[in-house]
């Protein structure tokens, strides 16, 4: 897809100004500027020491024949500045604060005298940015620090932004799905999907490709900074339709600095709710601590340093949940207190007194009722049917523990060479109960066990080639293992209370989703999607030459990404009964057209009877498939001081994403001109096209042109026009409606359905699954 955006705005900088638009480095940022004498003019040849005041680091550039000077590629951090020349006093210049994709011009005027004598000033870098078209804001550590931030994730950093919400509350990036719960990953910026985001750690890859979240969520305490850019970034950046998140990990320095922290909620202020206090119940359990700590400091000072981080996260936290289950007469089949008249499928006739004599009832059926349907605990309410609701009420206790740490070292290899290496880590593992003990087919998202491990690698080489041509070379790896479980894992309950051709193996060990269309009762069973497992593994390298040539500040390079992802995932994997009223209507037992009088029929009397009006299940093999793929991208950015007031930024990129692959081709595609499906193989065919393993076809012409200005109106740097245009290509983002390995014969699908038939018989269980036929 592609999205053409074009922008056009006035920033106002005020000394009050407290955010800063972005450049296009991944992990370091740009000091540039002009150096003049005191009447104005410009003076070459003189020599700009840049020395960065954490570590030590010193870079030395030298003006041109324009006065003019870059020192890209720095790491980020404050810096002091000394500018000197022969015949002039030197200048330095203080607290010069270099952030994430920050390019800060610093002009400076040389005074008449002798290098030994100089001139100090302590300052802060510019606020309003002179030498760049992008939109966007810098979140500084400070800042990061004194921010509200509930549940301390980065990403509502991202709703201190302009032109930036929250996503759709509620959704499964939002934090509220089976697979997403760990923290909301979800801003729409300028109106665009919050999938269409793109998050960097370090320079390097952070997104979740499954739901399009995010891979680590770092402690707040471990930013050094946060970068959020919103529109006409440069073309560095791509995989991008929304706002490009990149986020550093601080770094130690010569100075050694820590800090611990604690932040505890428990239910000792907490009021009771209302169901508990009509129930007199006690208040739900409450504790949750979120704790940890940071160190960082020298190894070898002026050359080595590290920098660490731990955060724990502990939640108890009591659920209350309540639900509608069977009455103590609809237990013993007696369904007089509902104005419900129910029919005998047999005969065709009411039931004596609306009673279901026990000699009828499913033999699987009166199992479940015995042994996994509770009993009502709490007097409720009378429905307009005059069923008894809302009469089982619990308080089981969701509970979670987080464990995750940062650990990085930067070192100076030479005066002209400096790396970094971060490795992260990041596990959860939550329990979430259900609405009842046994689950409730899927009405409490993700509940069973849910364990998440997150892991991540950078490793960055920064090399000064001379004073005007750098190279920047970046490994990356990023890792994100799901495995949840349902409620009743590997208890084969299906086959315990007596529903054959369900626990067929230990994927499918879980108990069957029992389904009521009427509302008779709480939905029961697993959650449809679990177990589920999906393993992503993305490994990248990056290549950047940045080149400074008078006014031009040119950079190309590459990017290589190898993603993977191993996936076992198929919703109603342990089947589903479903029903219905119908089945003890007076159409009951039925086979032709019929209308039910009304007031007939009741979903949990046809449960009783063990006639069902929908059997379905979808099932794969008991192991998982693994799908893997490339991206290849290549840029070139030209940054042009064209005059003292203008800069423009130009560039174009070319991206290239290649459809997945399943490594032993289970994979199929439908193709229309011959009405079925064909699996994937080097030479397949769809609709007279060689499409090979892809089962499909892709661009090769995916060309981003960028181009943008910043034009300073008064040339005081207070009032600056931006603009700029661009295109900007993404691939077709999903999970597994994505995935055509979820396509037959590979999904093996069972479904029956009837109107008003007694033939789908719960204790019948399912049948075998059909046979996989390979074309």
């Amino acid at each position: 897809m592609k999205s053409a955006l074009l922008g056009l705005i006035v920033a106002v900088g005020l000394l009050t100004t407290l955010t800063a638009p972005l450049f296009a480095q991944a992990v370091t940022g740009t000091i540039l500027g002009t150096i003049t004498d005191s009447t104005g003019g410009v003076m070459p040849g003189a020599t700009v020491t840049l020395k960065h005041e954490g570590t030590g680091l010193t870079r030395t550039v030298v003006t041109d024949a324009a006065g003019e000077f870059t020192a890209p590629a720095l790491p980020t951090g404050k810096y002091t500045l000394a500018a000197e020349l022969s015949g002039f006093k030197t200048m330095t210049l203080s607290n010069i604060d270099v952030g994430v994709d920050q390019r800060v011009r610093i002009n400076v005027h040389l005074e008449i005298g002798a290098v030994s004598e100089s001139v100090t000033i302590t300052g802060s870098s510019p606020l309003v940015q002179i030498s760049s078209s992008e939109l966007g804001t810098t979140v500084s550590e400070e800042q990061i620090k004194t921010l509200p931030l509930n549940g301390r994730n980065f990403v509502n950093l991202t709703r201190t932004v302009p032109g930036v919400v929250r996503g759709i509350p509620g959704a499964n990036i939002d934090g509220a799905g089976s697979l997403a719960w760990r923290a909301s990953a979800s801003f729409s910026a300028n109106g665009q999907r919050p999938r269409d985001n793109n998050y960097l750690l370090d320079g390097v890859d952070n997104n979740e490709t499954w739901l399009q979240t995010v891979v680590l969520f770092p402690s707040v305490d471990a930013l050094d900074e946060f970068k959020l850019q919103t529109s006409t970034y440069s073309a560095e950046f791509g995989r991008s339709l929304g706002g490009v998140v990149n986020l550093q990990i601080k770094s130690g320095g010569n100075v050694r600095h820590g800090s611990v922290f604690e932040f505890l909620r428990n239910d000792a202020f907490d009021a009771n709710n209302f169901f508990n206090n009509r129930a007199g119940r006690p208040k739900p359990d409450f504790s949750q601590h979120q704790f940890g700590g940071t160190s960082g400091g020298p190894i070898v000072k002026d050359k080595t340093f590290y920098f660490f981080d731990y955060q724990g996260y502990r939640v108890t936290q009591g659920q209350t949940f309540l639900s509608t289950v069977p009455s103590a007469r609809m237990r013993a089949g007696d369904f007089s207190e509902i104005n419900r008249i129910i029919y005998d499928p047999l005969t065709g006739q009411p039931f004596p007194g609306n009673v279901i004599p026990q000699s009828r009832w499913d033999p699987a059926a009166k199992n479940i009722l015995n042994q996994i349907i509770p009993e009502s605990n709490t007097g409720g309410a009378r429905s307009t049917t005059g069923q008894t609701i809302n009469n089982y009420l619990i308080n089981p206790n969701m509970e979670r523990q987080d464990n995750q740490f940062d650990v990085k070292v930067d070192h100076s290899i030479s005066s002209n060479n400096r790396a970094f290496g971060r490795y992260s880590f990041q596990k959860t593992h939550r329990l979430q109960p259900a609405t009842l003990p046994h689950g409730d087919a899927g009405v409490t998202f993700g509940a069973g066990d849910g364990n998440i491990k997150a892991q991540g690698l950078a490793l960055n080489d920064t090399h000064t080639i001379s004073s005007n041509l750098l190279n920047e070379l970046r490994f990356g790896w990023t890792s994100i293992k799901f495995f949840m479980t349902p409620i009743d894992y590997k208890a084969n309950l299906a086959q315990a209370v007596g529903i054959p051709g369900v626990n067929l193996n230990e994927v499918t060990s879980g108990f069957s989703q029992i389904t009521f269309n009427n509302g008779g009762m709480r939905n029961m069973g697993s959650n449809g999607n679990q177990p589920l497992i999906t393993n992503q593994n993305d490994f990248q390298v990056f290549d950047n030459v940045t080149l400074v040539k008078g006014r031009h500040t040119m950079k190309t390079g590459g990017i290589w990404t190898h993603r993977s992802r191993e996936i076992l995932n198929a919703d109603l994997i342990v089947g589903q009964f479903r029903f219905n009223q119908n089945q003890t209507s007076s159409c009951a037992g039925v086979t032709t057209t019929c209308t039910p009088i009304a007031n007939t029929g009741f979903d949990f009397a046809s449960f009783l009877l063990g006639t069902a009006d929908l059997e379905d299940r979808r099932l794969f093999d008991a192991g998982t498939y693994t799908e893997t793929r490339p991206e290849i991208a290549a840029y070139f950015q030209d940054d042009m001081r064209l005059t003292d007031k203008l800069t423009v930024n130009a560039g174009v990129r070319w991206d290239l994403f290649v459809p997945w692959v399943e490594i032993n081709d289970k994979q199929s595609n439908f193709d229309p001109s011959v009405g079925k499906f064909v699996v994937a193989s080097p030479g397949a065919v769809i609709n007279g096209v060689d499409v090979g393993r892809y089962l499909q076809t892709y661009s090769k012409r995916d060309f981003g042109p960028r181009f943008g200005f910043a034009y300073d109106l008064t040339g005081s740097g207070r009032t600056i026009v931006r603009g700029g245009y661009g295109i900007f290509w993404n691939f077709t983002p999903g999970g597994t409606s994505s995935s055509k390995a979820q396509n037959p014969p590979f999904l093996q699908a069972t479904t029956f359905s009837t109107n008003f038939g007694s033939n789908l018989v719960l204790s019948k269980g399912l049948p075998d699954p059909p046979r996989r036929e390979l074309p």
